[in-house]
């Protein structure tokens, strides 16, 4: 089965709330950060991670995750997160960058699996949500 690949990007400001101690963006809170450019891409392909939970009677869960911080970013930083997703047959991966002045402060990766709460283990991508996100890559 042919894997599908999706990119969105998204624009924001940090602010300071995602900040610690010494006013640096802070690791747990830039995951809040990604999770906003995961969110904007799905919402580009007509989807959320409730609908896909709700429709299909799943759980989104994590698989895996790892990020690479390159440089510190700072709050009232403007920032673009830039989201690609790759659709495979049982999985979501999500590679994110976060970029300031095309400099990549922060790669992140991140795998979904969907866990079906009547079978109870994971499943692979129903062909409907298949196809609605490669219809999404059409446009």
């Amino acid at each position: 089965m042919q894997k599908i690949s999706i990119q969105h990007t998204s624009t924001l400001c940090i602010g300071t709330e995602y900040s610690d101690n010494y006013n640096h963006l802070n690791n747990i809170k830039a995951e809040e950060l990604f999770e906003v450019g995961q969110t904007a891409l799905l919402a580009a392909c007509g989807t959320s991670w409730r609908d896909i939970d709700q429709r299909f009677e799943v759980f989104c869960v994590v698989f895996e995750k790892h990020a690479v911080y390159r440089t510190q970013v700072l709050p009232g930083e403007n920032v673009e997160i830039e989201t690609h997703l790759e659709v495979g047959p049982v999985r979501f991966v999500f590679s994110q960058r976060m970029k300031r002045h095309d400099v990549v402060c922060i790669e992140y990766h991140i795998t979904r699996v969907l866990w079906s709460t009547r079978r109870r283990r994971t499943i692979a991508l129903p062909e409907e949500l298949r196809l609605q996100f490669h219809s999404c890559v059409a446009e």
